[in-house]
């Protein structure tokens, strides 16, 4: 089997990306859970976990914007990987001010809400769409 060498790596890897970081929000959400009511040690992995997302979710809008770019990907998933990484910024954010703040904690929990939100639309859109054997031009 023969790759595309035109194509770029990221946009053939976008649809596991995405998965990738789905898995690791289901994680991310036992961590917390368990972290907060029965070892509290599980709370720095989260943190670890949270800070690894960040880096995917970077990659992930690379992948877009190399999709867009080559044609294999369109225009909703560059804007929502770009919204996915605005959302993540901020839980990260509102992750590290849980320890001084009832409310961000609070936040966080609404946040995560949104970024699995923008998470699983990314999946929705990967797999819904089979990846064309040329690239589209203009559409």
């Amino acid at each position: 089997m023969s790759s595309d060498r035109s194509e770029p790596t990221l946009v053939r890897w976008f649809p596991h990306l995405c998965i990738a970081q789905g898995i690791l929000l289901v994680l991310q959400g036992f961590l917390g859970g368990r972290g907060l009511f029965k070892n509290h040690d599980l709370i720095e992995v989260h943190g670890y976990v949270g800070e690894f997302i960040f880096l995917l979710a970077a990659v992930i809008v690379i992948a877009a914007w190399q999709g867009r770019q080559t044609g294999r990907l369109g225009k909703p998933e560059l804007v929502i990987s770009l919204i996915n990484i605005a959302l993540v910024i901020a839980q990260l954010g509102l992750g590290f001010s849980t320890r001084d703040s009832v409310d961000a904690a609070a936040w966080h929990l609404a946040n995560a809400v949104l970024v699995s939100g923008t998470t699983f639309a990314l999946i929705a859109l990967s797999l819904r769409r089979p990846m064309p054997a040329e690239p589209m031009i203009n559409q």
